[in-house]
């Protein structure tokens, strides 16, 4: 090897390596400043309805006052870290924590949202879980990345998400519409849904709806796994229940008596 070649080889790899003792420096400062911030904000609603918005944070829902948001935050800030801002623009609550695009090492956050009962709620995030319970209204809900949840509430469900599991639990809802790139379903309904559709392209799927005399017309299909329809299918029911899965197992069965 000439000595141009082994000097320039050299040089390089010292500032590579200064590079990598700077990014774990900056790294270590990061991490030891990094500390949750609490904060409240509470928004007056006069529209009849209300759509969240938010970025890279879960979202849990609660039953609150008639015409008042009510949001408590907690932010992880850090150097380099989240700028949230909140904004209410007609019925649009929109939530943002503005970590930036490079060398952020500490940035997430989490919101818990009491909203007014009885107005169509739809609820969208880019990376985050939702969660909701309590509820009575109309409920949309959809994230690109993170679970969903519903329990205890009534009203009508469209649920969607690209990477998460989707389940409800104690819900009284006519119409219920799931759908999940890569997640299991698991819903459990307390009264008889008049049409149940649910797709996924990879998980399985249980649907239980209530122990009673109600029948429906089932359609069950899976690419890959197995079905298990405890309902039959009545051709003349009024109620209907739609599964579609490219890879998961199916099941169809009521909930015990009570």
């Amino acid at each position: 090897m000439n000595r141009p070649l082994r000097t320039s080889l050299i040089f390089f790899g010292g500032l590579l390596t200064i590079g990598g003792i700077l990014m774990a420096a900056w790294t270590g400062l990061a991490l030891l400043s990094s500390h949750d911030v609490r904060d409240h904000r509470d928004f007056a609603l006069s529209t009849g309805d209300l759509i969240i918005d938010t970025d890279d944070a879960g979202v849990t829902i609660e039953p609150g006052a008639a015409g008042t948001i009510s949001v408590d935050s907690k932010i992880t800030h850090s150097i380099n870290g989240a700028k949230p801002s909140w904004s209410l623009v007609g019925n649009r609550l929109k939530l943002r924590l503005n970590c930036p695009g490079f060398m952020h090492v500490e940035c997430d956050g989490s919101y818990r949202i009491k909203v007014p009962l009885g107005i169509p709620l739809e609820v969208s995030s880019d990376s985050g879980g939702i969660s909701a319970s309590g509820l009575r209204q109309n409920m949309r809900f959809s994230t690109d990345n993170g679970h969903i949840d519903v329990s205890e509430s009534t009203g009508n469900l469209q649920l969607s998400t690209d990477n998460g599991g989707i389940t409800t639990s104690r819900v009284r809802a006519d119409t219920v519409v799931v759908d999940t790139d890569n997640g299991g379903v698991r819903l459990r309904l307390d009264t008889a849904p008049t049409r149940v559709k649910v797709t996924t392209d990879n998980g399985g799927v249980r649907v239980t709806v209530p122990g009673d005399e109600n029948t429906y017309r089932v359609s069950a299909k899976s690419g890959n796994g197995g079905i298990d329809n405890e309902l039959g299918d009545d051709p003349r029911a009024n109620r209907s229940i739609e599964i579609r899965t490219d890879n998961g197992g199916i099941t169809v069965d009521r909930a015990p008596a009570r």
